[in-house]
């Protein structure tokens, strides 16, 4: 017997905004028109102004979800004026990131963000120390707003992502305030999943059985406990986030 899932709130818009198509990461998986840096966008602030007021004038009595997203978004120079002016009108914003930016920068702007859609990319988040930071900056998001952490599991540096996906989960042993949770691996593409045929990608059939078959939450007895602790699972979708309140059968979009 399947239930529909309707929204609780029916007057909401979503936008997703590709601010630019600049990155600091060029991964041999990624297409060029990802982060070629054509795409900028840095017209005066005026036009962005323009049109985001076009946007809540439009949809006046809605809630806007945005969406926000790149090549990197957070490098452009409008990033936090544009943050600024969805906060000051009461809508929601959530990005997609590498969080290539410094700990410093999350922790400034991270009580402007509705949700953090963040990725590892082995090419670059590559060694130890690397990983420290990378972990630093999940606490910090952790603790402030909904967030999760795909991890790009490219074979040709396996044993990179694996030694990552251990360190989160030693963070969570010497974590006494919570957990990072929101793990998940992510099966690399060839075509990028839009485009034809980019760069060649060869996983082992154990590879590939890690993948479909990865649980963070679920295998480990420490993590699981913290997560039950709260009595709430939270699932992010980079235009939606929903709040599913396990006890009371509750299925409430989370904004």
């Amino acid at each position: 017997n399947v239930q529909r899932i309707e929204p609780v709130i029916s007057n909401r818009k979503y936008v997703t905004w590709v601010l630019n198509n600049i990155c600091p990461y060029s991964c041999v998986y990624c297409p060029e028109i990802v982060h070629s840096g054509k795409i900028k966008t840095y017209y005066d602030w005026e036009v962005h102004k323009e049109f985001l007021d076009f946007l809540f004038d439009y949809w006046k009595g809605n809630k806007i979800t945005f969406a926000i997203t790149g090549g990197e978004p957070t490098v452009h120079p409008y990033f936090e004026k544009i943050l600024d002016k969805i906060n000051e009108a009461g809508h929601d914003v959530g990005i997609t990131t590498n969080l290539s930016r410094s700990i410093n920068f999350w922790e400034s702007i991270i009580d402007k963000l509705n949700y953090v859609s963040t990725s590892f990319h082995p090419h670059y988040e590559n060694t130890d120390i690397k990983h420290k930071k990378f972990i630093d900056k999940l606490l910090v998001l952790s603790e402030k707003t909904k967030y999760e952490v795909r991890v790009m599991m490219y074979p040709e540096l396996w044993d990179t992502c694996i030694d990552f996906i251990d360190k989160v989960r030693e963070t969570n042993y010497n974590w006494t305030d919570g957990a990072i949770d929101q793990v998940m691996t992510v099966k690399v593409l060839e075509d990028f999943g839009i485009l034809d045929k980019y760069c060649d990608i060869n996983y082992t059939d154990e590879q590939l059985d890690y993948i479909d078959n990865f649980d963070f939450a679920s295998e480990d007895i420490i993590i699981n406990h913290k997560i039950q602790e709260r009595n709430k699972q939270l699932y992010s979708v980079q235009e939606q986030v929903y709040l599913i309140d396990i006890e009371n059968k509750k299925y409430i979009p989370n904004h």
